[in-house]
């Protein structure tokens, strides 16, 4: 279960990066992974450069960002809950 939903979230995150939002029409877009966070992405017929990066959440959580890029990109996490 977890897995699909990280799958969704995949997904939602790239509609969110790419303006389109979750009333795009789905049947448009495939996505196929590499397993490390490159995510291949054609919407419409077109190649997208997409990389998604899973967000670390609470156990039974998921949340994942969407850059459009082709390029690597590195991320820095910050425990705000330590913050005080």
């Amino acid at each position: 279960r977890l897995e699909f939903m990280g799958q969704l979230e995949s997904l939602e995150a790239f509609l969110k990066a790419t303006g389109e939002g979750l009333g795009a029409e789905l049947r448009d877009i495939a996505m196929t992974s590499s397993g490390e966070g490159d995510i291949r992405v054609h919407t419409h017929g077109r190649r997208v450069a997409c990389r998604i990066h899973d967000q670390p959440h609470r156990p039974g959580h998921v949340g994942a960002l969407a850059v459009l890029s082709d390029r690597p990109v590195t991320l820095v996490l910050f425990d705000l809950a330590s913050w005080t």
